[in-house]
């Protein structure tokens, strides 16, 4: 798997040079590690597209600053039901955005096996 991503990458980079085109190399490594961690994680690539409107890299830093933003209501307990910083509705809006991609996930997994058994039949 990790051969045949890399050597993805590199075909692309030759396809590049030979066009005589310049290459944002970060951004090609950066496509490079999120299409191998879908690979060994979700079992296949998924594109931005396939995470909603956002995309897979604008959700997971949505969720990166989420997590690195400091809530008022943790320092003054009193003011943990107002939401002043709209922090609960945005952190739900986020995993509404991760529940339905999991779900997504699950449901392609579970119908997998039944087409996989549908194949064995027919090849029996």
């Amino acid at each position: 798997m990790r051969r045949e991503e890399v050597g993805f990458l590199i075909q692309s980079l030759k396809s590049a040079a030979c066009a005589g085109t310049a290459v944002d190399t970060s951004a090609k490594v950066e496509s490079l590690s999120e299409d191998m961690s879908c690979r060994m994680i979700f079992g296949k690539k998924y594109m931005d597209k396939d995470f909603g409107e956002r995309g897979l890299k604008a959700v997971i830093n949505e969720a990166m600053q989420l997590g690195a933003t400091p809530n008022i209501g943790d320092y003054i307990p009193c003011l943990l039901g107002l939401d002043l910083q709209g922090l609960t509705r945005w952190i739900k809006e986020t995993a509404k955005v991760f529940d339905d991609f999991f779900e997504k996930i699950i449901d392609e997994h579970v119908e997998r096996p039944k087409e996989e058994d549908r194949q064995r039949t027919w090849s029996m």
